[in-house]
């Protein structure tokens, strides 16, 4: 038995082995997604990610878990004193963001494209006799009226996973025309805040020669990575300002370390709080 036990031991060993060298292999070869597929694929592939975490089991399970809001989201509200109208909720799944906001008597509508992650979030809200609504949509292509919403909020970093800087941008400018005026908008992002290895170091550059071939991604950025899915990693805090403001947006507060901004239309500047 002794034996046999140090040879299923060491095979275990092997084995575990080799299955670090394929992650390993894996995300590295990964690492050159950011370059070689399109804005459109790499935006699908996020879509298909997000998709195979809401599964209906998931919902069965778990169908009274209650929403919550991160401290970050907390401090921001109660900051901006934002207590009434109406809130956008951009990728909204299960409802993590919204029903909390919802609980403190401020009218919620949920946007994403999972309709099983929905069906789990209209059920908690009916539930609870909350004022959330929840659309299945792209928020990209998003049925909604102008200027109706006093607030949006987009968390989890998804702001970075849009790829590509003009894609970006011009999801700001769709979002500035649903608020209204002195309306804001709360994104989340992606800061830099890991040190670039040698490897790294040499895949971006790689990448950067990878982009310009027929087909890739003529958006890519060097500090594009993979986590996942993509996402867009911002060097500093000076390249996120000098995005958000070149897109036509005022900023009101920016959290680095946190990773999330508060901004507003320029032209539209609302009272500091």
């Amino acid at each position: 038995m002794f034996v046999l036990g140090s040879f299923i031991h060491g095979l275990a060993r092997m084995l575990e082995g080799c299955s670090n060298a394929c992650r390993r292999l894996a995300n590295f070869l990964n690492g050159f997604l950011p370059a070689l597929l399109p804005p459109a694929r790499l935006n699908s592939i996020v879509r298909a990610y997000y998709g195979s975490i809401y599964q209906p089991i998931r919902y069965i399970r778990f169908a009274d878990l209650d929403g919550c809001l991160e401290l970050w989201e907390e401090k921001v509200l109660d900051q901006y004193r934002i207590r009434s109208g109406r809130i956008l909720i951009l990728g909204a799944g299960d409802g993590r963001e919204a029903l909390a906001i919802a609980r403190r008597g401020v009218p919620v509508v949920g946007v994403d494209l999972h309709a099983v992650a929905l069906g789990a979030a209209n059920h908690l809200a009916r539930g609870s006799n909350l004022p959330a609504q929840f659309l299945q949509a792209d928020y990209f292509k998003l049925p909604l009226a102008p200027h109706s919403f006093e607030c949006a909020l987009l968390s989890a970093w998804m702001y970075s996973a849009i790829p590509g800087r003009s894609r970006r941008q011009a999801w700001l400018a769709a979002m500035a025309s649903l608020l209204k005026p002195r309306g804001h908008l709360i994104l989340s992002f992606m800061p830099q805040t890991f040190p670039r290895s040698r490897l790294g170091r040499w895949r971006a550059r790689l990448n950067t020669v990878l982009a310009r071939l027929p087909g890739a991604n003529p958006t890519y950025q060097p500090s594009d990575v993979w986590r996942g899915h993509f996402y867009h990693a911002f060097r500093d805090e000076a390249e996120i300002r000098e995005e958000l403001s070149t897109a036509g947006m005022e900023v009101l507060a920016l959290d680095w370390a946190r990773g999330f901004a508060v901004v507003t239309a320029s032209g539209s500047s609302p009272e500091r709080a």
